[in-house]
């Protein structure tokens, strides 16, 4: 981000950004898209051999590693992305679109729904920047909204918005600034994947393969030591319940954890619904530090899901949740938290869901039945748990770094294209 020291501070007319290479001057001009933007339209039959990608959120993804090892296939054919073309899923519930670019470095297969174009008189990742990141363009997105559940962004309203652009230059000059910056976000997330990815596999020797008595890993102060109990999870539990059915509101005094809050074992509370209790009532449903949580209907891929409750305040779970108090000096809350987010373990627990159209399903009584738990002495728990605990800590502070970034760019986007107040004035 050499170029970052030509920035200067713009306090000139509206309809310039705030901060802009020194080199450029003048206002930018508002432009239709519908000369820059060229549609391709080219079909293949659905047993084409190019590879078939889904556009989605987080780039285009092979279909059959986004629907996990399988293609949906598409009745008829399928639309082809040329190298470096943009493609765009035009439907959204939320009204935020993203769009891709093809750089796989030859041909795929899309769904045929989806649009393919190419930038022509306007710079190819200046665009990229503007569609997905600027102001201006979330708001004319938005604004696409007609009624019904669904916003809808068809290519021809796509060419019809009307962007302020600078000259190709000043384009070709801040896409390379932001790009750099996606370059380094791209490289820090990459480096996140690899501690997950090392993380799972170290899971997988910590903990007995099936019918194993000893984990193929051990901690060296234990590897003398007994051999791993073995019994039935209800076993462990003191106390089992669903969580509240009561009607969730914004005002309420008590915030209910739901599914979402579930995320690698943990809870993020960051999106919160409450809930209006009775102190009686609060009182049978709430949480204790140490509470086990599993997520019991859900489709195939989400039920099954565990999280340990460890959070300051009161709170509830929703009712599709159930929770399990585990006795006391038996086996430590967090280290059953990591052995049964095990890919293992969590392959057994979706092994005890019943199947229905588009739900699955755990029944808590068979989940405390039928699954069985390995465990050794409270001390090597302690020792697997902390050793976990540290894998963690270098994952969250990963994380942590990739979010400044993303906030570092979102900062620099709002002050190098003009804020959509100054575009209206």
């Amino acid at each position: 981000m050499s170029s970052k020291k030509n920035l200067l501070k713009q306090k000139g007319p509206v309809h310039v950004p705030r901060l802009r290479f020194r080199e450029f001057s003048g206002r930018w001009k508002p432009t239709s898209l519908e000369g820059l933007l060229e549609v391709y339209i080219e079909r293949v039959p659905s047993e084409t051999s190019l590879r078939v990608y889904s556009s989605s959120r987080t780039g285009l993804r092979p279909q059959d590693q986004y629907y996990d090892g399988s293609e949906l296939l598409n009745e008829g054919e399928y639309r082809v992305v040329p190298c470096d073309c943009f493609v765009y899923r035009h439907m959204s519930d939320d009204g935020v679109f993203k769009f891709n670019v093809n750089r796989t470095g030859a041909p795929i297969a899309v769904s045929k729904e989806y649009p393919v174009f190419r930038a022509q008189g306007v710079y190819p990742e200046f665009l990229f920047q503007i569609l997905n990141e600027s102001q201006e363009f979330a708001r004319y997105a938005m604004a696409q909204k007609k009624g019904g559940t669904r916003t809808r962004l068809y290519f021809s309203t796509l060419c019809a918005w009307k962007p302020r652009l600078p000259s190709i230059q000043e384009q070709q000059k801040i896409a390379e600034c932001l790009s750099s910056i996606d370059e380094l976000i791209a490289a820090e997330t990459r480096k996140l994947t690899a501690l997950k990815t090392y993380k799972k596999g170290l899971m997988q020797q910590l903990f007995p393969a099936e019918g194993k008595a000893v984990p193929q890993l051990r901690i060296p102060a234990f590897r003398k030591a007994k051999d791993w109990k073995v019994c039935a999870f209800r076993e462990l539990v003191s106390r089992s319940f669903y969580g509240t059915s009561s009607r969730t509101s914004d005002s309420g005094a008590y915030p209910v954890l739901r599914m979402g809050n579930m995320i690698d074992g943990s809870l993020d509370i960051g999106d919160l619904t409450f809930i209006d209790l009775t102190e009686g009532e609060f009182s049978k449903f709430e949480l204790m530090s140490g509470d086990i949580l599993l997520n019991r209907t859900n489709s195939i891929d989400l039920v099954g899901k565990i999280s340990l409750f460890e959070l300051n305040g009161k709170y509830v779970a929703a009712s599709y949740l159930v929770i399990f108090r585990l006795k006391r000096g038996v086996i430590a809350p967090e280290f059953l938290n990591y052995l049964l987010n095990s890919d293992s373990y969590q392959k057994r627990i979706r092994g005890l869901a019943t199947r229905a159209i588009s739900q699955a399903n755990i029944n808590p009584t068979a989940f405390q039945e039928k699954l069985t738990v390995s465990f050794p002495s409270l001390p090597e728990q302690k020792s697997v748990s902390f050793f976990l605990s540290s894998i963690d800590n270098l994952i969250r502070a990963q994380a942590q770094d990739i979010d400044a970034l993303r906030i570092h760019k979102q900062g620099l986007i709002q002050q190098l294209f003009p804020v959509v107040e100054e575009v209206k004035s």
